[in-house]
């Protein structure tokens, strides 16, 4: 949601070092925040691990409020992500396909 309306983040995450050890192991991904996964490149910071402090994370904080453009690239990144997701609506999707559904039972019928 924060991806889709362009709000600039710190991604932080911490497990267990066995649960870490085991994903890195298991897994081959690059990144683990879904902006960067769906970019292919660092967006937004992450902050895993060892690399999750208050002084890190304050760091990033600070960078989003001293540096405007910097907040504004990123806000930009995450407008151009969000713009690849599109959003469908239920209710709509449901009367396309009732609608596709009656449409050719008319057909058949005549």
């Amino acid at each position: 949601e924060t991806t889709i309306f362009a709000k600039p983040m710190v991604v932080c995450y911490r497990l267990s070092l066995l649960s870490y050890i085991l994903g890195r192991a298991l897994t081959r991904v690059r990144y683990i925040a879904i902006p960067n996964l769906l970019s292919g490149s660092k967006v937004v910071p992450e902050l895993i691990q060892y690399r999750f402090t208050s002084e890190n994370l304050a760091r990033e904080i600070s960078r989003y409020i001293e540096n405007i453009a910097y907040r504004e690239a990123v806000s930009r990144k995450l407008k151009n992500i969000a713009s690849t997701l599109y959003i469908k609506s239920p209710g709509e999707e449901a009367a396309k396909i009732i609608s596709k559904y009656l449409l050719n039972e008319i057909r058949k019928a005549k």
